[in-house]
């Protein structure tokens, strides 16, 4: 037995799963192959406090127990571990080691006469919940707990980015030598059925909470290496930091959190996809206790265009005449409302999506046929179907063959409006298609300048509308009053002459839209 306030204490970092040792550095047991007692996660706790009976004995000399604790920072956690007991005599040991064997700090004779303390975080003795290792009456008073042992802040291999993990707690008897590796040297054997009482306590100030954060996404999107996901994210306590780490890719970002908000951040991707994949978004949640929590929402990141919703990825021009559009429908899903109208036999395949929003009003002819798209080689078996927004019910126009197209489609002289919002579905039959092409025919409204500005006109003939062409129309409607030729239609002068701003506009909009 090693003298009264005689103290031994080992301190080390690194290491991994080995061995336990008895008597002459015998090795008995390691944590994955004897029975180890489980504390619970006092990682969310505001404060905790745990006891077990510990029985030492020749057969089981070291006895273990496992602990999940948060990042424990000055001045805002501790964390005090003990043994205590009536008998003065009985010379207890204690050692903390992290996950993967790596040794912490160990304790001798801290504790009341010969018993143990290790003791982490703040060093306020103040701090509700802190108190003195238990000392039975008669017995010598151990040293205070005070934080002589450091603090667990993260920076240890399971704690990597400040997050909860677990730790093992060893129990034995005088004298013991501790290494990294789960490994203890026993000096001397036990004696036979020598009890304990272990005590870990944890606390925070004011009994703070710690934080929790929910993360879920909503969308993602991949355009190339990058990544844009809009997700909502909330805490439970303001004041909070949550750090969002990379979606498969080295980008991390951190924002303020104060309960609950939207974000959108942009991450890049190591390589580019291939398939709609999951990536783990994680975020990490802090705040002034010193505490991290983490919540992982899995997100799938599909290519643009894969859904009605991110078409806008992938935009049709606004340019009067044909232009070929290429798709791969590899990258895509299902999403089109595809129903029995827009075929004769059921489809299997994926479909790809592309967003219109002409300037123009005027018609859209969608073709994947090879003759349109000068494509060479075998047809491509598609559907094509054309809606406005993406919560619109079902496909305005839909089809399948077509004739003089063989398993191609071809959509004819769609209407559209200048303004409006369209979105155009390629679908593979069956098998995808890789590098598929789509040729798109916009054809503009005809417009008559005579119309616009009456027969006192000076637009020119290349249809440019110039300050001249205003002041005519203005002119001309003060001069001559031709209200009917002035707005046409949907004209908004009233009987009493007054020109007002929304003549301007209809006379505007008709002529850039289509007269």
């Amino acid at each position: 037995m090693q003298p009264i306030g005689e103290r031994a204490s080992a301190r080390a970092v690194g290491g991994a799963i080995a061995a336990v040792l008895l008597c002459a550095s015998t090795a008995v047991a390691q944590p994955a192959g004897v029975t180890v007692t489980d504390l619970g996660n006092f990682a969310g706790s505001a404060s905790t406090v745990q006891t077990q009976n510990v029985t030492l004995t020749t057969a089981v000399p070291v006895v273990w127990f496992k602990i999940r604790l948060p990042r424990i920072a000055p001045p805002f956690r501790f964390l005090d571990i003990s043994t205590s007991g009536t008998d003065a005599s009985f010379d207890t040991e204690l050692a903390l080691y992290r996950a993967d064997g790596g040794l912490i700090a160990a304790d001798d004779d801290d504790g009341a006469n010969n018993y143990s303390a290790l003791s982490f975080g703040m060093t306020d003795l103040a701090v509700p919940g802190r108190v003195a290792p238990v000392a039975a009456p008669g017995q010598a008073a151990g040293a205070l707990f005070d934080g002589r042992d450091g603090t667990l802040s993260g920076l240890a291999s399971i704690e990597q980015g400040g997050t909860a993990g677990d730790y093992y707690i060893a129990v034995t008897q005088w004298n013991a030598d501790f290494v990294n590796g789960f490994v203890i040297n026993r000096l001397n054997g036990p004696a036979s059925g020598l009890a304990t009482l272990l005590t870990v306590r944890m606390g925070t100030p004011s009994g703070q909470v710690a934080p929790t954060v929910d993360g879920n996404d909503e969308s993602s999107v991949v355009g190339g290496n990058s990544i844009s996901v809009s997700a909502f994210v909330s805490a439970n306590t303001t004041g909070a930091s949550v750090d969002l780490s990379s979606i498969g890719g080295p980008s991390n970002q951190s924002m303020s959190l104060a309960g609950s908000q939207w974000i959108a951040p942009a991450v890049l991707l190591s390589s580019p996809l291939s398939q709609i994949a999951v990536f783990p978004m994680t975020f990490r949640a802090s705040n002034a206790i010193g505490d991290v929590t983490i919540d992982v929402a899995n997100v799938t990141v599909r290519p643009r265009g894969a859904l009605c919703q991110n078409a806008n990825e992938s935009p049709i021009a606004t340019t009067p005449g044909t232009i070929i559009y290429t798709y791969t429908t590899t990258l895509g899903t299902v999403d089109g409302p595809w129903t029995n109208a827009c075929f004769t036999q059921t489809p299997t395949g994926n479909d790809v999506w592309f967003r219109f929003v002409p300037t123009q009003s005027g018609t859209l002819t969608l073709s994947t046929c090879n003759s349109d798209t000068g494509a060479s080689g075998g047809q491509p078996d598609t559907l094509l179907g054309f809606r406005g927004r993406c919560f619109d019910a079902g496909f305005s126009v839909c089809g399948d063959d077509v004739g003089g197209c063989g398993l191609g489609t071809k959509l004819f002289n769609i209407p559209v409006t200048a303004g409006q919002e369209y979105n155009i579905a390629v679908r593979a039959f069956s098998t995808d298609i890789v590098d598929g092409r789509l040729a798109v025919t916009f054809t503009p409204t005809a417009c008559n300048p005579s119309d616009v500005a009456g027969p006192n006109q000076s637009i020119g003939a290349d249809g440019a509308l110039t300050a001249d062409d205003i002041i005519v129309f203005l002119g001309w409607f003060f001069n001559s009053d031709p209200r009917a030729n002035v707005a046409g239609a949907n004209q908004s002068t009233v009987p009493d002459n007054a020109f007002t701003a929304d003549d301007i506009i209809v006379f505007l909009g008709r002529y850039f839209n289509g007269c």
